[in-house]
């Protein structure tokens, strides 16, 4: 059995019909496809890919696709419904990761260099502002697949190899800021989570899908009491903004002066 509790290849695993179950939901609760991306891709998937296929994108590009990612284009879709304008289907990858000549542009096969919460230091040596005024080639993202985009040059990619293989990451592919990793540890857990919140209703217009700290708001509530870390304290508060409307408790908590921390300075 896999790690998406899989049991072979001849049928479709509990896991991945409970997506589609979710899925179905969705599409029941944003009709009007109102929500950020969903004129794209109208909560519809492709159908799955086969093995044969997925192998043969594999070896050609010689890499092996995270686990999750990987069952969820077998058993799921190979693209179509998914955060931001959707996801990629292998096809679609396939032209994201050549130029028209066959030429590569993503280096997807290296160890990648880029992780959670990088230094400005580290993040300016991979970025190489300016070599790119001078006009040569940086490649900050090596071994980072595309799987969507988010509109304009923001890209929705996923990690390859690494301590953080299979754990989503959004990007810039200008170069005008770090990435950032979601919080969640595979690709399932993030995807069950934009089902969950499109349902819930909870709106990503403010700061984007999976830029905020998952939990409905007594959850927040009681991570907020439960941190002593005043950043971790401004990313709940903000956390807050996927929601239309606040319950009691929230709105009477928050409306508290919150205590002053003699370590906070001003900028």
């Amino acid at each position: 059995m896999g790690k998406t509790g899989t049991t072979g290849k001849t049928g479709q695993p509990p896991w991945a019909k409970r997506i589609l179950k979710l899925l179905e939901q969705a599409k029941v609760k944003d009709p009007d496809l109102v929500r950020f991306g969903a004129y794209s891709h109208k909560y519809k998937l492709s159908p799955p890919a086969s093995e044969e296929t997925i192998q043969k994108f594999e070896e050609q590009e010689g890499i092996r696709l995270p686990e999750e990612y990987r069952d969820f284009l077998l058993f799921v879709g190979n693209g179509g419904a998914g955060p931001y304008y959707g996801l990629y289907g292998v096809k679609t990858q396939e032209k994201e990761l050549h130029d028209s000549h066959g030429s590569r542009l993503y280096r997807v096969q290296e160890e990648p260099v880029i992780y959670p919460k990088m230094s400005d230091e580290d993040w300016n040596r991979v970025a190489d502002p300016e070599g790119r005024r001078k006009g040569e080639e940086v490649h900050p993202y090596v071994g980072v697949l595309p799987i969507g985009s988010q509109g304009c040059t923001l890209m929705t990619g996923i990690m390859l190899a690494g301590p953080y293989r299979g754990q989503v990451v959004y990007y810039d592919e200008d170069f005008c800021g770090q990435p950032f990793f979601v919080r969640e540890q595979g690709f399932l857990k993030w995807y069950e989570r934009w089902l969950r919140e499109v349902i819930a209703g909870y709106n990503d217009e403010e700061i984007g899908f999976g830029l905020n700290i998952d939990g409905t708001p007594s959850q927040l509530m009681d991570l907020y009491e439960q941190t002593e870390d005043p950043e971790e304290k401004i990313e709940i508060i903000d956390s807050f903004y996927k929601f239309e409307t606040l319950p009691g408790k929230q709105k009477t908590y928050f409306k508290k002066p919150v205590p002053r921390n003699p370590t906070w300075k001003c900028g």
